[in-house]
């Protein structure tokens, strides 16, 4: 198990910074920071995805060359391989990501909307708020909330890398094919979040 505070300093600078990989370097998370004005353009992954928990600030957030979605602070969006997708800070505060990155090299690609490679998926399928019911998969990975109410066990699998995220508190507990125990003294829902170590 490993215990990841992130800093929950708000200072308007870029950041982009790899916060821990997977023993078998195939999944990796990073902690990415948009100062105002800043992001990066509608592109696609050709060989993985890259999902992001937005921590703060408001993102805006493409869902096509020009179409974009607004995703408040506990919002998660999904970019699954060859789906267009990018971000944007068009606001005051900085926009602070968590981005969980799988497998290992995803490939990058800026097409045109109606390009080939280009997949299509529903607006409302490309975001969900993690203080709601959440499950949702991919051929890749999977994210789902639970509710920890005192112990929370899961059993060790070998190769799995599983996240939980306490987006409020800028918490992550990362265990790495090892068996899950959390203790709560209060409720508290968590993102859980598993893919390929």
């Amino acid at each position: 198990m490993k215990i990841i505070e992130l800093s929950h300093s708000l200072l308007p600078v870029y950041k982009n910074e790899l916060i821990l990989a997977s023993r078998g370097n195939q999944t990796e998370l990073y902690e990415i920071v948009f100062p105002r004005g800043k992001g990066l353009a509608a592109h696609i992954h050709t060989a993985g995805e890259d999902c992001a928990l937005v921590l703060s600030g408001n993102l805006t957030y493409y869902v096509g060359n020009r179409e974009t979605i607004q995703v408040e602070p506990g919002g998660l969006v999904f970019g699954w391989q060859n789906v267009l997708h990018g971000y944007l800070n068009r606001g005051d505060e900085p926009v602070r990501l968590v981005v969980f990155v799988t497998p290992g090299k995803i490939g990058l690609a800026y097409p045109a909307d109606g390009d080939s490679r280009v997949r299509k998926v529903p607006v409302d399928q490309r975001k969900v708020h993690v203080e709601d019911e959440v499950a949702v998969s991919s051929e890749y990975a999977s994210f789902r909330t639970v509710l920890v109410e005192g112990r929370y066990e899961e059993p060790e699998e070998p190769g799995v890398f599983k996240v939980f995220v306490d987006w409020k508190r800028k918490r992550l507990v990362v265990f790495d094919g090892e068996k899950v125990e959390l203790i709560a003294e209060e409720p508290v829902r968590l993102l859980r979040y598993a893919a390929r170590s």
